[in-house]
């Protein structure tokens, strides 16, 4: 049995779903695995880089605050009450509760987990893996952002550093509420929705105030809007959200940045039914015809993530050993 400790942001993004869903996939196969959490916060003010003084410092306010909200959000679980959002990481569990690390230092033996969006080694990690659920920005900062030893796994391979991970190391692990993305078969869909997140910095994203965007809602309330809406937009080329938007009968379009199309950003194995990449007849066509294959092919996915960890599992016994 190997330990694990996976660093995450207290949130209902998809990254951070992903890493909770890793870490109960983790446990099912007999590992000791627990989640790191901070603050999800804009500016992030986490002090990644800084000194283990500061580190620690920053860590037991976090989680004074943690405590805090804890306790408001088993409140809310137990009386069913209404919540306000921020309450939301604390309640909605897609993985279910999962074992906490609680202290700003790990042994020798543990092997942290840190996403892509996180340089550094603030835990002072001996085996550290990098899970790049998205483009990595650290390439050009070795030793502060990275070590020479760090095992880097992409999600995908089209988010692969290839000078960091030549091997091509992928782990694909999905989450997907069933229950709570299905089509509730309303008559009368209005208007569009729209999914920005990681289009934010796009330079052909339009003004888009006063229009129905998705971004930081609630699960229920991402799919209400999904059951309420005739079409979906997303400038977010690469989030499962818009197929969560198909399987509610919503119209999804993934807007392609200038001079790509779909193949730019999905393999030949990546088929991502009900889904059309830009507007063409063509396209929504494909959408369409697709779409009833698109819940089965999610699930098979999802069926595949015991045998995606075991080949996680064999790469840290011969990178790390025992």
């Amino acid at each position: 049995m190997k330990k694990f400790v996976i660093c995450d942001f207290r949130s209902t993004q998809g990254g951070p779903i992903v890493l909770e869903a890793l870490c109960r996939q983790l446990i099912e196969a007999g590992q000791d695995a627990r989640m790191f959490y901070f603050r999800d916060e804009y500016p992030r003010s986490v002090p990644f880089l800084s000194e283990p003084a500061a580190f620690a410092a920053y860590y037991q306010a976090f989680h004074t605050f943690e405590r805090r909200m804890m306790r408001r959000a088993a409140y809310w679980r137990r009386t069913g009450g209404r919540y306000a959002k921020k309450y939301q990481p604390y309640i909605y569990r897609p993985s279910g509760d999962l074992p906490v690390y609680e202290e700003t230092t790990v042994d020798d033996d543990t092997i942290v987990i840190y996403p892509e969006v996180v340089p550094g080694n603030f835990l002072q990690a001996k085996h550290v893996v990098r899970w790049l659920l998205y483009h990595y920005q650290f390439e050009n900062a070795p030793g502060r952002a990275y070590a020479p030893s760090d095992l880097f796994v992409a999600y995908r391979k089209i988010y692969n550093s290839p000078n960091l991970n030549p091997e091509g190391h992928e782990m694909h692990v999905i989450c997907f509420p069933d229950k709570v993305y299905r089509d509730k078969g309303y008559a009368d869909r209005q208007g569009d929705c729209y999914i920005i997140r990681k289009g934010r910095g796009r330079s052909d994203l339009p003004p888009l105030d006063g229009k129905l965007i998705i971004d930081g809602m609630t699960e229920t309330e991402i799919a209400e809007v999904f059951n309420r809406s005739r079409r979906c937009i997303s400038y977010d080329t690469q989030t499962m959200y818009t197929m969560l938007a198909a399987l509610c009968g919503c119209e999804t379009i993934v807007v392609p940045e200038p001079g790509k199309t779909r193949a730019d950003y999905r393999g030949a194995e990546d088929k991502e039914y009900g889904v059309a990449f830009g507007d063409s007849p063509e396209e929504l066509a494909y959408a369409r015809k697709t779409l009833p294959l698109l819940r089965q092919s999610i699930l098979e996915k999802q069926e595949k993530n015991r045998k995606q960890v075991e080949g996680f599992l064999a790469l840290c016994e011969k990178r790390f050993g025992a």
